[in-house]
């Protein structure tokens, strides 16, 4: 008899970051430990997700940058894709999604622009 995997739909918030969120702060510490950060180091956590990674660099004395990416998946009528149609959006959604994005991301380059920028590179 196979074993049943508890189903996990990245559409929800709450259930990623309980999902996901759980084990990485756990494991932060272990990690940026292995990783040989130090109070002081420069950097950037590509991928960070819910950014716990990032709270515990920032926690550690580090200058901590998180980014993440925009990954979707999409289909005309997603109850008729052939694979994950339970975290597809549909198509016609997705103009919306990305004209949202758009504004989230120039508000966060307006912000950025006012700060004075680093010239330095990430030590790590």
């Amino acid at each position: 008899m196979a074993a049943s995997l508890p189903v996990f739909l990245a559409a929800d918030a709450d259930e990623y970051e309980h999902f996901m969120g759980r084990w990485s702060r756990r494991l932060a510490g272990p990690f940026l430990d292995f990783a040989g950060v130090r109070p002081g180091d420069r950097v950037l956590d590509v991928g960070c997700g819910t950014g716990v990674i990032t709270v515990a660099l920032a926690e550690r004395g580090c200058v901590a940058v998180g980014i993440d990416g925009l990954f979707i998946e999409t289909h005309p009528d997603p109850s008729q894709a052939l694979s994950d149609a339970e975290s597809q959006l549909p198509l016609d959604r997705l103009g919306e999604l990305l004209q949202q994005a758009s504004k989230i991301d120039q508000l966060v380059k307006e912000q950025l622009a006012v700060q004075e920028p680093d010239p330095r590179p990430p030590s790590r």
